[in-house]
């Protein structure tokens, strides 16, 4: 039948076994089923007996593809986008220091942040019944923690405004001579809040001064954060000068939410290091679990990223988990901790104290943490 016969041509299965060939019928093509057996046997055939093709035989588009997601899926273990909050005290320059290392080292992009609350001289908000104007003393300081300051401040807001513009322009220098990619931020809001808005890889934060007079969000700036980012921060000591930072990395291990995402958070760092130790503190007495949420567990994570780390165990005998991990990571010379921050609720570490607290208190080295 020509195509010029029928103004469309169908197949369809016969129904007799004894219609040994193709016939034409109404503008159909009637093929019997013995017939189209064959027919899908022998494409089978064909189909089995075609050439295998390994990854070598690939054109080499497809391969170079290929080979560029792999790189691309090692290069997202690498901190991309950092931010360091600085201010106008003697430690910012440490912080900036570490911040500028550590985006050199990553290849990452460095934004520097402040806020006028920051910057802006601490006074006391509560005032006398007698005189509402008058400022109170320095005494009831432990009164204004969290104090919204007076509207009428305007010589402290042009102080604070000078001040944030000569750490623009030093952080800028310090971009030019770095050779970094980098923005600068200053806000009029809290600095919780202004953190709180960075899409950022980690925040580098410095603890608080016993000596120096928080900012008018109190001294819970880094509390704040820490529950409320989403992202790891990194808080550096308000004293030492930490010539070395992540070459050797001691995690603090106790098999909670917030110590898995923690160590999660570190991998960048955690690949870079020259020795990793995942250290748990047992309580006298208690048995050591033997399953894989143990250090050695841990380590062998660790592995399957190209990270090789070793376990280790420590006792608290008279000392606190906070004292432990500060006291091992000094006998191992360790240059960063990492720890889940809060495992408890911040009313209970409030009342009863905890780990987090008293890192945050008494740090001597540099800590990461995550919740």
């Amino acid at each position: 039948m020509s195509a010029s016969g029928a103004k469309q041509a169908w197949f369809k299965v016969g129904q007799s076994a004894d219609e040994l060939g193709p016939q034409a019928k109404d503008g159909f093509i009637i093929l019997p089923t013995p017939l189209l057996q064959r027919m899908f046997a022998t494409i089978l055939t064909t189909w089995k007996k075609r050439p295998s093709r390994c990854v070598n035989d690939l054109p080499g588009s497809v391969t170079h593809a290929a080979t560029a997601r792999t790189k691309e899926g090692h290069t997202m273990e690498a901190l991309r986008d950092i931010v360091v909050v600085l201010d106008d005290s003697a430690r910012s320059e440490i912080r900036l220091n570490i911040a500028v290392a550590l985006a050199q080292q990553h290849d990452a992009h460095l934004t520097g942040l402040s806020s006028l609350d920051l910057l802006t001289t601490t006074r006391p908000a509560v005032q006398p019944r007698s005189n509402p104007e008058a400022d109170t003393q320095p005494a009831s300081e432990l009164l204004n923690w969290g104090a919204v300051r007076p509207p009428d401040y305007p010589e402290a807001e042009r102080q604070a405004a000078e001040k944030a513009e000569r750490i623009e322009a030093a952080f800028r220098e310090r971009l030019r001579f770095s050779g970094l990619r980098g923005d600068w931020e200053v806000a009029s809001g809290r600095v919780s809040e202004t953190v709180t808005c960075q899409c950022a890889d980690l925040v580098i934060l410095g603890q608080v001064a016993p000596d120096r007079l928080p900012p008018r969000g109190g001294r819970q700036v880094i509390e704040d954060i820490l529950m409320i980012l989403g992202r790891p921060i990194l808080v550096i000591p308000y004293i030492g000068r930490f010539e070395t930072f992540g070459t050797k990395i001691l995690v603090g291990w106790n098999n909670s939410r917030e110590a898995a995402r923690a160590l999660n958070d570190a991998i960048p760092l955690l690949t870079k290091a020259a020795s990793v130790t995942i250290l748990e503190v047992d309580p006298i007495g208690r048995k050591p679990a033997t399953d894989d949420a143990t250090g050695a567990g841990v380590v062998r994570h660790l592995a399957r990223h190209g990270i090789k780390a070793q376990s280790a165990r420590t006792v608290m005998a008279s000392i606190s988990a906070p004292d432990a991990l500060l006291s091992y990571a000094a006998d191992a010379s360790a240059d960063l901790l990492v720890v889940g921050g809060y495992g408890h609720s911040r009313l209970r570490e409030l009342i009863l104290g905890g780990v987090t607290r008293e890192l945050l208190r008494h740090m001597t080295l540099p800590v990461l943490m995550s919740h």
